[in-house]
């Protein structure tokens, strides 16, 4: 197959993107995206009218109608947390013996616009790659009408600080999901638990600027065994990959402001009303295909994870749909044995007791409150070589480009080609399953046919229930069972997860 057959689902490629695939030749690679179906990408390149002469003689609720349309979308927000730069001991103390300084200190005593207290503390929001532009919206700018629209949506007004509010994140609780990434500090030969102080400080502040006095309602942290709001004294080991690295300090109450214990209680109790966990799929490879041996079968497939999320790359701020249900075929094959770098079941064990600290015994069954663990795929590994960085230099491409991700798909048909050559009729004693190669993945053979005619991957994000990792979905634990600080399997070919997919540029 030549490089032209190697593109030809989404027909012909500009310059660049021959280069880029100019490793892959003689390669099937799919290169369509379910993302592009969903939200009609062909439909947007059709030439459109930018200026509509009559919409100001609109009647006024019509022009709302066609405000609020706008705006109704869920945004990710990713956010870096750093301490102040004047940070020491007395601004977030190391040990319960400070607390006393911590409580006749100047934090947590001024009141905002909205007469409610403020942390006060300097810590510093990064939103990278020009994100912070990016969470503007642009009917801030468009007229008097659109940009109050726009405000009182958006009805968090939250100040950067040590910006004197130079620089405001706005921010809608319902719609908008943010995802905190924290900085750690080292001190010996252990990080200090002040991040975890940070993010409640930052929640905290949230709150205190939404008028209703609910604050953030959706939140995605890093499942990693460096969070610092988990019980690392269960939870750090379980990462044989890590565990020779320093040790983080165990979070307790003693360690943040007592207003920021009784607002934290409540954010916890009546604000948010989701927690994802993002946790990385176990491969070694970059790729999403993994070896499985059918009950009965000793011997061992392959199989390609078509549904498998993407992550999301490129600038922290991106529209997304959240759909209850995954909608693409395929996932329950993809599913039936899944791995993870981190244990699902002891990242839910240490929230249980984060929320314990904080008076949370128990959760009734309808308080509306989800903790999701959301595996994805890092794809920038391979592009992460140092020849790839040149070329990527030399393309002028950035990290998240059509054509990186044109690469990626070409790395894992090359991945393939080079782990499964054998790979490309069914055996002759499928049993249930079937292996017709990487075009028509592993599944159930009443249903391979109909598999190649909806794209099957996506940039996006996978929401699992947090009871979905229990003892009856473990397909095979090493060491002491789901508990384990080591791997655990699981089968989740059952439950059908939610899916955060994002709306990609062109």
């Amino acid at each position: 197959m030549d490089q032209a057959d190697a593109t030809s689902h989404t027909g012909s490629t500009d310059t660049s993107e021959q280069v880029v695939l100019a490793d892959f030749q003689g390669l099937e690679i799919d290169t369509r995206l379910f993302n592009d179906v969903h939200f009609g990408r062909a439909a947007r390149l059709v030439p459109s009218c930018d200026v509509w002469a009559p919409f100001p003689r609109l009647p006024a609720e019509l022009r709302l109608k066609i405000w609020m349309h706008f705006l109704r979308r869920h945004r990710m927000i990713e956010v870096s947390l750093y301490p102040p730069d004047d940070d020491d001991a007395s601004t977030y103390p190391d040990d319960p013996g400070r607390l006393a300084d911590l409580i006749k200190s100047r934090y947590y005593r001024e009141r905002n616009s909205l007469g409610n207290l403020v942390s006060g503390r300097r810590y510093k929001i990064l939103i990278d790659d020009n994100g912070f532009a990016a969470s503007l919206n642009p009917l801030l700018w468009v007229n008097a009408e659109s940009r109050q629209t726009a405000l009182d949506f958006y009805r968090i007004h939250l100040p950067f600080p040590g910006l004197d509010g130079k620089q405001l994140l706005y921010l809608n609780p319902e719609f908008d999901v943010v995802s905190v990434q924290e900085v750690f500090v080292l001190r010996g030969n252990r990080y200090t638990s002040r991040a975890g102080a940070i993010t409640i400080d930052f929640l905290c502040d949230i709150r205190a600027y939404d008028p209703r006095h609910k604050g953030l309602a959706n939140l995605i942290l890093p499942g990693s065994s460096t969070h610092s709001l988990f019980d690392h004294e269960d939870y750090w080991c379980f990462n044989y990959e890590i565990r020779d690295r320093p040790r983080i300090e165990p979070f307790t109450l003693d360690l943040i402001h007592p207003v920021a214990v009784t607002s934290f209680s409540a954010i916890l109790r009546s604000g948010l009303r989701s927690v994802v966990c993002n946790i990385p799929f176990r491969s070694p490879e970059g790729t999403r295909d993994f070896t499985f041996s059918p009950p009965g079968d000793l011997a061992i497939h392959p199989h390609f994870a078509w549904t498998h999320p993407l992550r999301r790359r490129g600038i922290p701020v991106g529209a997304f749909d959240w759909f209850e249900t995954d909608p693409r075929p395929g996932v329950e094959m993809d599913n039936f044995m899944v791995n993870f770098t981190e244990n699902p079941y002891l990242i839910a064990s240490s929230w249980k007791k984060l929320e314990e600290q904080f008076g949370i015994r128990e959760r009734a069954n309808d308080d509306g409150f989800h903790l999701y663990i959301s595996p994805t795929l890092r794809w920038e590994l391979e592009d992460e070589e140092p020849e790839n960085r040149v070329l990527f230099r030399t393309l002028k491409l950035c990290k998240w480009s059509r054509a990186a991700l044109l690469r990626h798909l070409g790395w894992e048909a090359k991945v393939w080609a080079e782990q499964y050559p054998h790979i490309g009729e069914a055996s002759d004693n499928p049993g249930p399953f079937i292996s017709p190669g990487r075009s028509g993945t592993m599944g159930d053979a009443t249903n391979s046919g109909t598999l190649d005619t909806v794209p099957r991957t996506a940039i996006g994000m996978w929401l699992f229930p947090v009871e979905a990792f229990n003892e009856t979905n473990v397909r095979y634990a090493q060491d002491n069972g789901i508990g384990s600080k080591r791997s655990t399997i699981f089968d989740l070919s059952a439950i059908r997860p939610a899916l955060y997919l994002f709306e990609l540029g062109d």
